[in-house]
């Protein structure tokens, strides 16, 4: 992957909505491209061109042709950063560390600005992450269970735990979004992954946000009972649905 310039599907500025930052102001980068298929995935990844938000919070959007630069995302922060505060920029996608080199290179230009990097992915790509992981400062890791992914396979889970050993030592957390159809025993053993590894990750339980390809969002009881099978390996174990859905938001 070139280290000069990249498919970007967006560029907005939000409010995370999901996981331990909820409602922190962050700008958004969304690559194109990812290398798992998740039943619950919303992307579209049409990436001819790149629907920038000219200024932070307004909504007015302008399309540009990819690929997008480094130099021209930096141009666009600068005008972001200089209008809004953010607390941090969001590689998101897709999977972002398909592009791992360009990937460093603007994030180091970010820090540079004294604004955090927060990068949001699968986590199935460990050696993709040891090329950038020096330039970020968040990762929010997305774990997959079985039945929300048709490809799932024991490499995954091999390559999950080879990244959180890698990611453990940076600020991170884990979410799992669980849909009714998912089953007690792959949660299990996917808490037990986790416990061997580090008990203090943080995980946030995500419920499906209902979609064309997923429509039944799980109960309550299964929730609080998923919850309370995580706390008995791990120490923090939250619940957190998409909050921007539920608003409007980006």
């Amino acid at each position: 992957m070139s280290t000069e310039n990249a498919n970007i599907i967006e560029m907005f500025s939000s409010v995370q909505g999901e996981g331990v930052y909820v409602g922190c102001r962050q700008a958004f980068l969304r690559f194109s491209g990812c290398n798992l298929k998740c039943s619950y995935c919303d992307t579209i990844f049409n990436s001819d061109f790149c629907a920038l938000e000219t200024l932070p919070g307004t909504g007015d959007i302008e399309k540009i042709k990819n690929p997008i630069s480094i130099a021209q995302i930096r141009a666009q922060l600068d005008i972001w950063f200089n209008s809004c505060p953010h607390h941090s920029v969001s590689f998101t996608g897709g999977e972002p560390l398909l592009h791992a080199e360009f990937l460093n290179e603007l994030a180091r230009y970010i820090k540079s600005r004294s604004v955090k990097t927060f990068l949001e992915t699968n986590g199935t790509l460990p050696n993709e992450l040891n090329k950038c992981i020096e330039q970020i400062d968040i990762i929010s890791m997305d774990l997959k269970l079985p039945e929300t992914l048709p490809d799932w396979n024991e490499e995954i889970a091999i390559a999950q735990r080879k990244f959180l050993q890698i990611a453990r030592n940076k600020d991170l957390y884990l979410k799992v979004v669980v849909a009714e159809n998912n089953t007690e025993e792959a949660y299990s053993n996917m808490v037990n992954m986790i416990a061997q590894v580090d008990s203090s990750i943080p995980l946030i339980i995500q419920p499906v946000t209902p979609t064309s390809n997923v429509k039944i969002a799980p109960s309550a009881s299964k929730l609080l009972h998923f919850q309370q099978l995580g706390l008995s390996q791990l120490r923090d174990v939250r619940i957190i649905p998409q909050t921007h859905k539920q608003i409007g938001l980006l």
